[in-house]
């Protein structure tokens, strides 16, 4: 009975070994830039490609990410620091301060599935400046994964709108050494 019982704990062992481990090595620390070419962002922006940069520093159990989305008139910055164990985080955009979002592996792919903010101006009458700006918040969701040789960062990205869901597929290039954020 002995001999029994201890087979099938070495069993057990060996299921708990078998598991994959390329979820904790990968490492999405690095300095990335948005390739334009290479993404499909119509549903999500038909009109507007912005230049985006990003910053992440990836240690074992966090993420910290910089983000700056450059566009023709502004450029917006915007940074979230998550725990990768699906503890909910909190993040700051321009207008409201207690976004959330949760972090985690599915895979060899770190998810994020949280809140971002998006802005409405309301123009005065007389045209010119926006009168006021409106912000609101909307429900998306991130599927980070890195090419083999981990110089191309793909996020696929689905946001939900009271219009319904829109995806798009970014696609980035580590540029390490050069200034991004």
């Amino acid at each position: 009975m002995k001999k029994f019982i201890m087979v099938l704990f070495l069993l057990g062992l060996s299921s708990i070994s078998a598991r994959p481990v390329a979820a904790q090595n990968k490492n999405f620390s690095g300095s990335w830039r948005l390739d334009a070419g290479r993404c499909s962002l119509s549903e999500i922006s038909p009109y507007f490609q912005p230049d985006i940069r990003m910053d992440i520093r990836h240690t074992e159990g966090r993420i910290s990410i910089k983000k700056a989305i450059i566009g023709t008139t502004q450029t917006i910055n915007r940074e979230a620091s998550y725990t990768t164990d699906r503890k909910e985080s909190l993040h700051s955009g321009q207008g409201i301060k207690d976004l959330k979002g949760v972090c985690y592996w599915e895979n060899d792919r770190l998810i994020i599935d949280g809140e971002e903010e998006g802005a409405m101006a309301a123009m005065s009458s007389g045209g010119g400046e926006p009168a006021r700006t409106e912000y609101f918040r909307y429900s998306i969701r991130e599927e980070y994964s890195l090419s083999p040789d981990g110089k191309t960062l793909t996020i696929v990205t689905v946001i939900r709108v009271p219009e319904g869901e829109k995806k798009g597929t970014y696609v980035f290039d580590r540029t390490d050494g050069l200034p991004v954020c």
